[in-house]
C-alpha cells in the first residue's frame, strides 16, 4: 500500500504508524516539556509532560539546546546557523559566510542569521528548545 501511493487514504491506518512515530520523533527531539504540554492542549488535552528531554547540543550563535551534535554541519532550527565548528567569534564561517559575533547580532534583530534564513527557522523554536544563559 505504502509503495504504490503518493497519498494515504487514511493517514491514522496501522501501515502509517512507523513512519509517523519517525516523523514526531524529529520534530519533537530535545523539545522541552512545557512545549510538549502546549502541543497536546491543542488537541484537547491536558498532559503534564515529565522527564528528561534528552541530551542536545547548544548552538554556538542562538544559545539554545537545538543541536543533535556539535560541529558536525548540522542547522539549528532556531537561528539556521550552520554549525561548522567555529566558536571564535571574529573568525569567518564558511558555511553561513559570515562571523559567528555578525549572525548572533543578525539573530537578535532578526530572529535569524539573515533576513533570507528567517523562513527556515521555527517560529515556534524559541519556546521548543531550552535557552542557555553564557
Amino acid at each position: 500500500m505504502l509503495a504504490h501511493s503518493d497519498r494515504p487514504d487514511d493517514p491514522s491506518s496501522a501501515p502509517y504508524n512507523p513512519l509517523l512515530q519517525v516523523a514526531l520523533k524529529h520534530t519533537y527531539t530535545g523539545v522541552v516539556n512545557n512545549y510538549l504540554s502546549m502541543q497536546l492542549a491543542l488537541t484537547g488535552k491536558e498532559v503534564t509532560v515529565e522527564g528528561d528531554a534528552g541530551h542536545m547540543e547548544v548552538c554556538p550563535c542562538c544559545r539554545y539546546r537545538s543541536l543533535e551534535t556539535r560541529a558536525e554541519f548540522e542547522i539549528c532550527r532556531v537561528c539556521f546557523w550552520e554549525d561548522d565548528g567555529t566558536t571564535e567569534l571574529h573568525r569567518h564561517s564558511g558555511p553561513n559566510h559570515q562571523t559567528l559575533s555578525d549572525a548572533q547580532s543578525n539573530f537578535r534583530r532578526l530572529g535569524a542569521i539573515t533576513e533570507a534564513s528567517r523562513q527556515y527557522v521555527l517560529p515556534d523554536g524559541k519556546k521548543r528548545y531550552a535557552l542557555m544563559i553564557p
